[in-house]
């Protein structure tokens, strides 16, 4: 059976080049080359159907990536814009839609839900902001917050903070050692964090390694350090 590939042009399709068998177009694709390479396979007696299928399941792969970013991005979008209306409800607001119930609410017991709140609005933007899981979130989230207003300028303030107040069992799984390399030495710095997690440190409370030429080239959590012992 004679195949052969064909250009064609058309306004829907602009470019592409059909297979055909005599005057019959079994087939179309949009580059020459696959065009040609599908022809040399049903030239060995090949089934145009398993030939095409793994192509099919491409184009069909990246469509569902394409929705699936796009899902995750409006479900980002909305939670950013559900955190931001929260924090702005004041908590005299609260506390005021609480009281036309018949159950009385104490200002302290309505601060600590609105904390609660608060806390779980702010783990759930670090976990789909930085994609990270549950436990990493919390702990970063506690982190930036309790970090925030120090005045740290450089990160080694931050990690000889954690050292000096043992925040090491505070926050186990994102802080630890690193190990640091310059010029071919090498050296442990306690109180540090894994590059991700330190970008991403460094980013929120806006801090400087002071230009340091040093690279991390190892990191072991207090966590795992604790788990050896």
């Amino acid at each position: 059976m004679s195949y052969r590939v064909r250009k064609l042009e058309c306004e829907d399709k602009g470019t592409y080049y059909g297979i055909f068998i005599n005057e019959l177009m079994i087939h179309y694709e949009y580059r020459r080359g696959r065009a040609s390479d599908i022809v040399e396979e049903l030239e060995q007696s090949k089934v145009l159907s398993e030939i095409i299928t793994p192509d099919i399941a491409r184009v069909e792969q990246r469509k569902f990536k394409k929705i699936l970013d796009e899902e995750r991005k409006k479900t980002n979008d909305l939670t950013l814009e559900l955190y931001k209306a929260k924090r702005q409800i004041s908590p005299e607001i609260a506390v005021k839609s609480v009281k036309v119930e018949p159950i009385f609410i104490t200002a302290a017991a309505s601060s600590a839900v609105s904390n609660t709140n608060t806390n779980k609005d702010n783990i759930r933007q670090f976990m789909l902001k930085y994609n990270m899981d549950e436990l990493q979130a919390r702990e970063l989230s506690a982190l930036i917050s309790e970090m925030t207003g120090k005045g740290f300028k450089y990160s080694k303030e931050l990690s000889r903070y954690i050292i000096k107040n043992q925040l090491k069992q505070k926050y186990p799984n994102i802080s630890g050692v690193v190990k640091m390399e310059k010029s071919g030495e090498q050296w442990d710095f306690s109180g540090g964090f894994p590059k991700r997690v330190y970008g991403i440190v460094c980013s929120e409370l806006d801090l400087s390694d002071q230009g340091t030429t040093a690279k991390a080239v190892g990191f072991t959590s207090f966590k795992e350090m604790d788990d050896l012992f």
